[in-house]
C-alpha cells in the first residue's frame, strides 16, 4: 500500500513521534512518501522518499502529484490552519474525482474551526460553555469602507459588560501569533485608537480557572482521546504555549474525565472530524469552557504521544489503511518544557539521561527557533528535583520552569485536600 504525508512547518516540529512510525510501516508493507512545503527533509526526519514543493503550492498542483506517485491514501499533517484548509480542499479533490481517501476534515470543518468566532458561535447555538466574547471588523476601525465614527464606541459598550482582562485573538492566526492581553477599558481604548489594525479579531474576557488541552483522533465515528494536558501559566508573560511547561496526564476523576470525553468525542461526530483535532479550554470548579478548536495535528501532539503510549501519527497510518486505530492507552507521566543555552554538545549528552524522553530543536512558522525537552518522571515533585540536578550541571533550563511546576503542585495538592 502506498500512502502518502503532506506536511507544511518544519518536519522537526513532528518529531520524534512522526519517524517512530517506521516500524509499523514496515510490518505492514506500506509505502511512505511525504510531500513537505518547508525546512530540511532527510531519512532520519521521514522514513519513507520525499519531495520538496513549492511552499504556495495549492491542492490542484498537490493533487496531480499525488496521482503521479500513485498513492492508495493520503494523511495530512500539515499546520497552522491555512495549511489545513488547504489539504481539507485537497481531499475534496482526491476523494470526488479520484476516489482516493484522505485523511483529513471537511473543508466546512477546517473552514468552520480556523475562524475563531465561528468556532465559538457554532460551539454555543449547539449548547456548550465558551468564554463571552465581541467580534471587531478591521475593515470599520481601518476607515476602509465606509466610515462608521461610533465603531470603537460600539465595541467599548459591548466589552464593558464582560470580565477583564481581555484577550484579543485574531480572526484567523493560529499558533497563539497575534493574541494580546488587554487589562481594562482604558487599555483598551488606548489600543482601538492608536493602533492601526488591519485585521478581524475576537475580544474575549477572562474566564478563571485553568487552561487545558486534549486531542481527540479518529473518523467515521469511532474516536479516541488522547490524555488530558495541563498547560501552565502565569510565571511569565508570554502567551505562546511552547514557553510554558506543560504536562500530563492531568489526574481529573472517572466520572468528570468521562463526561468531558464523551462531550469532545459527541462534538468530533457533528463535525465529521477525520484525523486528529486539538481542544483548548478553561476548567474553573464547576466546569470546562471550550476556547479552541485547532482542526490539525498539533504542538501537543508529541505530548499526547508521549503520555498515552499511543502513536498520533500511527493512529493516521491505521485510518489511512481503513482500519479502527489502537485506542488502548499505556500512560506515562510527562513533562514538556522549553531550553535554554543550548549547544550540541548538551543535545547530545542530555539525550541519554535517564527519564528523558527527547530533545527537539524547532522552527515555528513565524521564525522563531526553541529548544524542547520531553521528560518521564512519576509526579511534578520528582520532576522538580530531578531537572534541578540536571540544571546544576546543564544550566539550561530557565528559572521559571521551577515556579511553574512548583505552582502547579500546590495547586493538585490543594485540589486533593
Amino acid at each position: 500500500m502506498k500512502i502518502a504525508f503532506i506536511r507544511s512547518v518544519s518536519l522537526q516540529q513532528a518529531n520524534p513521534t512522526l519517524r517512530a512510525i517506521k516500524d509499523y510501516a514496515f510490518h505492514d508493507n506500506i509505502e511512505l512518501k511525504l510531500f513537505y512545503t518547508d525546512g530540511d527533509c532527510n531519512s532520519e526526519l521521514f522514513p519513507g522518499d520525499f519531495e520538496k514543493v513549492s511552499e504556495d503550492i495549492g491542492p490542484e498542483e498537490l493533487c496531480e502529484k499525488i496521482i503521479k506517485w500513485e498513492a492508495d491514501a493520503v494523511i495530512s499533517i500539515s499546520l497552522p490552519d491555512n495549511n489545513a484548509h488547504r489539504d481539507s480542499y485537497l481531499k475534496e479533490l482526491l476523494e470526488e474525482q479520484f476516489n482516493i481517501p484522505v485523511i483529513m476534515h471537511p473543508v466546512s470543518t477546517t473552514t468552520l474551526l480556523s475562524n475563531k468566532w465561528e468556532t465559538n458561535q457554532w460551539l454555543k447555538r449547539n449548547g456548550y460553555k465558551v468564554p463571552k466574547s465581541v467580534l471587531v471588523y478591521g475593515d470599520l476601525l481601518s476607515k476602509r469602507t465606509v466610515k462608521y465614527v461610533a465603531y470603537i464606541d460600539f465595541i467599548i459598550s459591548k466589552v464593558k459588560k464582560l470580565k477583564k482582562p481581555y484577550f484579543l485573538k485574531p480572526l484567523w492566526d493560529s499558533m497563539s501569533t497575534g493574541v494580546l492581553k488587554i487589562n481594562d477599558i482604558n487599555e483598551l481604548k488606548k489600543y482601538l485608537y492608536d493602533t492601526n489594525i488591519n485585521c478581524d479579531f475576537v475580544i474575549e474576557e477572562q474566564v478563571n480557572g485553568g487552561l487545558y488541552g486534549m486531542e481527540v483522533v479518529g473518523n467515521n465515528g469511532n474516536y479516541f482521546c488522547q490524555p488530558l494536558v495541563k498547560k501552565c501559566t502565569g510565571i511569565t508573560d508570554s502567551l505562546v504555549p511552547f514557553d510554558h511547561v506543560r504536562f500530563g496526564p492531568f489526574p481529573l476523576g472517572n466520572d468528570e474525565i468521562i463526561q468531558l470525553e464523551n462531550k469532545l468525542i459527541k462534538i468530533c461526530n457533528e463535525l465529521k472530524i477525520c484525523g486528529s483535532v486539538e481542544f483548548e479550554f478553561i476548567r474553573n470548579e464547576k466546569e470546562f469552557y471550550i476556547i479552541e478548536i485547532n482542526p490539525r495535528v498539533s504542538g501537543m501532539t508529541n505530548l499526547s504521544s508521549a503520555i498515552s503510549g499511543l502513536n498520533t501519527y500511527t493512529c493516521l497510518l491505521q485510518m489511512a489503511q481503513g482500519r479502527v486505530c489502537d485506542s488502548e492507552k499505556n500512560p506515562s507521566f510527562t513533562l514538556e518544557l522549553p531550553l535554554e543555552n543550548m549547544t550540541v554538545e548538551k543535545f547530545d549528552e542530555i539525550s541519554t539521561l535517564t527519564g528523558v524522553h527527547s530533545i527537539n530543536h524547532v522552527v515555528y512558522h513565524n521564525g522563531t527557533e526553541q529548544y524542547k525537552m520531553l521528560f518521564q518522571v512519576n509526579n511534578l515533585e520528582e520532576a522538580c528535583l530531578k531537572l534541578s540536578d540536571i540544571n546544576k550541571y546543564f544550566e539550561n533550563i530557565p528559572n521559571y520552569v521551577f515556579e511553574e511546576i512548583k505552582q502547579e503542585n500546590l495547586v493538585k495538592e490543594r485540589e486533593l485536600v
